[in-house]
């Protein structure tokens, strides 16, 4: 790894006890989220190629079991506190989404112009090394990950048609009916040198926001929503991370996607595991089971641990599930939103 840049990996978690389905209940969300937070420090650990930091900007301290593993890991935690905290009223769900652009002030502080930055959601895994979204991110800008989703599909309030329609009217650009993409929230990496720019252009348009919210306008709700602006004004227009991570629903039939896995994905976006997969990874790391070897074999036991390849009781459980939901007429809404 001589020559090679250092690598950090930020991710951004604060406590928030709002309505944020698949966040678990409250009483138990921190530890969900710091196990989660342990999983994915402890398999890129696994999994890395360069020199690598992994820093956690939180509000809280993690405990137990996940503890012991981001211990493990080498993992830094830094105290940052949540000052884009949004006011009453601004928006009813995922408020703590927000705090990643605390997360970006605080970066823009201690990262060097060279490391290779990767701002990283709670809940993934590392399933191969990371070396092609270093490449990359080495090309420069911003690389994202693209949700292949309907223009008219409602993404924290608002559909990518909104979006637009709020981008024209924030930067009276014209975008000739142009609908631009909706990158999620999963993945940013960029290197260290475009944190400072990046991290001015997401406040500048987070001020706009709360003006917009205080004049009772309709306004960007969530950090995707920010991003994506800031995105399109950059001239970032293609999907640069959609080859090597990908959101994964681990599901059967029609309310699943596991057929986007392969063996080249890096980086697995779970959220139906958060109480599932991450709780067994972490208590497997715990009690001092080391994980395989990088390769084929980490691959498949990867897959099975986090239910991406049912096996034992969650074969038997998906099994079930198609009949329940047919027992019960729960139909998902529409299954042309592959990208969710």
């Amino acid at each position: 790894m001589a020559g090679a840049p250092r690598v950090v990996a930020v991710v951004s978690y604060h406590l928030e006890l709002g309505e944020h389905p698949r966040g678990g209940p409250v009483d138990q969300r921190d530890d969900i989220y710091w196990t989660c937070i342990a999983a994915n420090a402890a398999t890129m650990r696994h999994v890395a190629d360069t020199p690598l930091e992994v820093v956690v900007c939180a509000g809280t301290e993690p405990a137990g079991a996940a503890a012991r593993v981001l211990a493990d890991a080498d993992v830094t935690i830094r105290d940052v506190p949540f000052h884009h905290r949004p006011p009453e009223g601004f928006y009813h769900r995922y408020l703590g989404c927000l705090y990643l652009l605390d997360a970006l002030d605080d970066a823009r502080r201690w990262v060097r112009p060279d490391d290779v930055v990767m701002f990283v959601d709670p809940d993934v895994v590392w399933g191969a090394p990371y070396s092609p979204l270093v490449a990359e991110i080495a090309r420069g800008g911003i690389v994202a990950y693209e949700l292949v989703v309907d223009e008219d599909l409602p993404l924290c309030d608002l559909t990518r048609r909104q979006q637009a329609a709020l981008l024209e009217e924030l930067t009276g650009e014209d975008l000739g009916g142009v609908v631009p993409k909706h990158f999620g929230g999963e993945f940013y990496g960029m290197l260290g040198a475009e944190v400072p720019a990046f991290a001015d252009q997401v406040e500048a348009l987070w001020q706009v926001a709360l003006d917009r919210h205080r004049r009772g306008l309709p306004h960007h709700n969530s950090e995707e929503h920010l991003v994506n602006a800031v995105l399109w004004q950059r001239g970032e227009r293609a999907d640069r991370a959609g080859r090597h991570l990908q959101r994964i629903r681990t599901l059967p039939g029609v309310w699943g996607t596991r057929e986007r896995m392969h063996d080249e994905l890096v980086v697995w976006h779970l959220p139906i595991e958060k109480e599932l997969g991450f709780r067994d990874l972490v208590a497997h790391l715990d009690a001092g089971r080391p994980l395989p070897p990088v390769g084929p074999h980490y691959h498949r036991w990867l897959r099975r641990m986090m239910g991406v390849e049912p096996a034992g009781w969650r074969r038997v459980v998906d099994t079930l599930r198609p009949v329940k939901w047919r027992l019960t007429g729960q139909v998902r809404r529409d299954t042309t939103h592959s990208g969710l």
